[in-house]
């Protein structure tokens, strides 16, 4: 009978931590899962950007509309600000623009963008920063 106890110890020990392994994804597991989240957020950050007309103004490409995505998440960045928060009436725009620019964006932003949820900004913001690697 004392002999018994160690091995029952052993096999309960061998028993969880054996469940243990197959309960945890490998890193492979979880990259390629973040890697899959990552593109849906950018993928419906896209289909968000285009269908509130903020490709309308906003190009990954210099023009004479308004500031590119990349400048855009480059000036968000530097000041530590988020494009979602600023989306959402939480934060000024810091970007150069001017009066008329400003109007024509609170306009977009009033009429279409402040429909959005907070998920739905943030995949806004998580397409804008990953547009400006093209």
């Amino acid at each position: 009978m004392k002999n018994l106890l160690p091995i029952a110890v052993m096999i309960i020990v061998t028993l969880v931590s054996c469940q243990n392994k197959k309960t945890k994804p490998e890193n492979n597991e979880l990259t390629a899962a973040q890697d899959k989240n990552l593109s849906i957020q950018i993928e419906l950050g896209e289909k968000l950007f285009n269908e509130n007309i903020c490709d309308a103004c906003h190009f990954k490409q210099p023009s004479e509309v308004g500031p590119t995505i990349k400048t855009i998440v480059e000036t968000y960045n530097e000041q530590e600000k988020s494009i979602a928060d600023f989306l959402q009436g939480k934060v000024e725009p810091i970007v150069d623009t001017d009066e008329d620019q400003i109007a024509i964006m609170q306009m977009n932003i009033d009429t279409f963008v402040s429909k959005l949820s907070h998920l739905e900004l943030e995949a806004i913001e998580v397409y804008m920063e990953n547009a400006t690697e093209d």
